[in-house]
């Protein structure tokens, strides 16, 4: 199960790619709860100004265990994601489910990125994603 951003804000680094904002591999049945965090969950957080974002959550259903993949923390690994190709290198096929949302910057989600983390308004923030 993977959560992208697919309208990161980090275009001039990585153009056209996703950001992921969190997955987990290994989920025995339904148990979301046993399996793998590979990446932590870090909230959506569109800047101040860039409109809409479109936000992805995808459900795969693994061959089997899944080996070697990459423990996603640093911004490279975030910001420099394709969801498709992430798919493709693992052998997963296509998603089995999923669904999506929109949300943009407003005052509100300002104020609690200010309070609660390293976070400006052009958008940087120092990544301190929670495993749930």
């Amino acid at each position: 199960m993977v959560l992208v951003d697919c309208d990161s804000d980090n275009e001039d680094k990585y153009p056209f790619k996703q950001a992921n904002l969190g997955m987990t591999t290994n989920i025995p049945g339904g148990y979301i709860t046993q399996g793998y965090i590979t990446s932590p969950y870090c909230p959506p957080r569109p800047k101040e100004g860039s409109g809409l974002h479109r936000y992805l959550i995808v459900i795969f259903k693994q061959p089997g265990t899944l080996f070697g993949v990459p423990y996603a923390i640093d911004e490279s690994q975030r910001y420099n994601f394709d969801v498709r190709v992430f798919a493709k290198a693992y052998s997963l096929g296509q998603p089995i489910a999923g669904t999506y949302f929109l949300a943009q910057a407003d005052q509100s989600t300002i104020d609690y990125w200010e309070h609660h983390y390293s976070f400006s308004k052009s958008g940087s923030v120092s990544f301190k994603c929670s495993i749930l």
